[in-house]
């Protein structure tokens, strides 16, 4: 398995974790959101808080993952091809405890706004019109009744756009409620999406029956593409500018940023599995690229 820690040089930037001496669970539970029974695995994700100096941090420690064993890899792949398409997007410090190294990141959240995980819209739509939504495409045109005015509303689409770009690209299997915030400006009441993380799940190929990736606001399948093109034709567009910036070559912009070492098994497994995963996503939407030319 390639190894974050193979990588690491004398000139990577290493920060050490460890909890200041007053943090409590109650305190961590305060931060992680005031409508956190919605995560599943929130005991987990509370094992995964750090507080030094008064900056909340969260650390996804390296060990092994057989489903997904590339998961901090994709990890620094998703937040890297999200900035891309100028979405927010988790800036990862390498990280160590005691006994551990891997990823860690600064909780993005700020008192400018007010957090909602991805089940806002259900709830909102739910308790304010009377409207169960389902996972389809016309999800996105009910992102409207999160906002404000007509501009917010485009802005907001587009973003979700932009996301399901990166998730089709990556192929990010898990884009579940926990894994979608949407911020709420406390001064303009305009909405967006929240700062883009997790893509630890992430498949290396499309299956062989199709595209489809699991999304709390609109679900990625391969009978619905032709429908998500047809009312989005600026997905393509983004699918395209992914496409033109590659995996591999990205890697290497990664590894540069990091000071990772080049030298290494490590490197190169990582290279050759981006190379090979770029291929097979180029083939697979080669077929809509092209018919959508036509």
């Amino acid at each position: 398995m390639a190894s974050l820690s193979e990588l690491i040089t004398d000139k990577t930037p290493i920060i050490t974790l460890k909890n200041d001496s007053h943090v409590s669970l109650a305190t961590k539970e305060k931060v992680l959101g005031s409508d956190n029974y919605s995560l599943s695995k929130k005991d987990d994700y509370l094992k995964m808080m750090y507080i030094m100096n008064n900056t909340w941090y969260y650390f996804k420690k390296e060990e092994e993952n057989a489903s997904y064993p590339m998961y901090l890899f994709d990890e620094l792949m998703g937040s890297y091809m999200a900035s891309l398409l100028s979405l927010k997007s988790l800036e990862f410090l390498i990280a160590q405890t005691k006994h551990e190294i891997g990823l860690a990141s600064k909780n993005f959240r700020n008192n400018n706004c007010t957090y909602h995980f991805g089940n806002f819209l259900h709830e909102t739509s739910e308790k304010e019109h009377g409207i169960s939504l389902g996972r389809d495409i016309g999800n996105l045109d009910a992102l409207r009744i999160l906002c404000n005015n007509t501009d917010n509303t485009l802005q907001l689409i587009d973003e979700f756009i932009r996301l399901l770009v990166v998730d089709s690209y990556m192929l990010q299997t898990d884009r579940g409620p926990a894994n979608i915030q949407f911020a709420v400006d406390n001064e303009t009441k305009e909405t967006h999406l929240g700062t883009i993380y997790d893509f630890s799940n992430c498949k290396d190929e499309v299956a062989s029956w199709g595209i489809y990736l699991k999304n709390c606001i609109v679900i990625v399948e391969e009978l619905g593409m032709p429908l998500l093109i047809r009312e989005c034709p600026e997905y393509l567009e983004y699918v395209s500018l992914l496409i033109d910036h590659g995996f591999a070559s990205s890697w290497d912009k990664i590894c540069d940023n990091y000071c990772f070492n080049k030298e290494t098994r490590s490197y190169e497994e990582v290279k050759k599995y981006y190379k090979v995963k770029e291929n097979k996503q180029k083939d697979y939407f080669r077929k809509f690229i092209k018919k959508a030319s036509i």
